[in-house]
């Protein structure tokens, strides 16, 4: 289904419509030329699946969270659709060399700042773990794709507003889509 600014316009997360509404057609053009385009443009058209309970990796029965949402954009995830994961679940779909567990890592790292380059970070807004999919920018703001909660809305949002000292990660699809230089 092809996106229509009605439909980017209720993607956008609260009060942040006047910076990211500036540049709806770089916004569109951002999602179109994203890697993982089709699976954005899916749940942007679907917002209902977020609501939708399914059995995560742990069996636990819920509704999908941002982490589980980024797996499963990314199409990293064991499941093939969004559900409720956990950070210990991230590590494995990293094409980074680091060792230490990624909670553990507060450096940035804006050479992986690529669009698909999944972002996690301590959330203002949820006072907790928030994970998301870069975008890429709009004037001076950076944009993520994300999911607000459990059961949230899929969302765009400024990462100035939503992420505290993100880092950015590779996820292991993107290497093999993207850009050989990055494996």
């Amino acid at each position: 289904m092809k996106l229509t600014k009605k439909t980017l316009f209720e993607a956008i997360h609260g009060d942040e419509l006047e910076i990211i509404s500036s540049g709806w057609g770089e916004l569109l053009t951002m999602i179109e030329s994203n890697p993982f385009s089709e699976r954005i443009s899916h749940l942007l058209t679907h917002q209902e699946i977020g609501q939708i309970k399914v059995r995560n990796n742990h069996g636990e029965l819920s509704a999908p969270n941002c982490l589980g949402t980024a797996f499963f954009v990314a199409g990293v995830g064991a499941l093939q659709y969004p559900y409720h994961a956990y950070s210990d679940e991230l590590d494995p779909h990293l094409v980074q060399p680091e060792k230490e567990k990624l909670i553990d890592l507060f450096r940035a790292h804006y050479e992986r700042r690529v669009p698909g380059a999944f972002i996690f970070s301590y959330s203002v807004q949820q006072d907790g773990w928030h994970a998301g999919i870069y975008i890429g920018s709009i004037g001076e703001e950076h944009v993520a794709f994300a999911q607000h909660g459990h059961g949230g809305k899929f969302c765009f949002e400024t990462i100035a507003r939503n992420y505290v000292r993100p880092n950015y990660y590779i996820p292991s699809t993107l290497v093999k889509i993207q850009t050989p230089a990055l494996a």
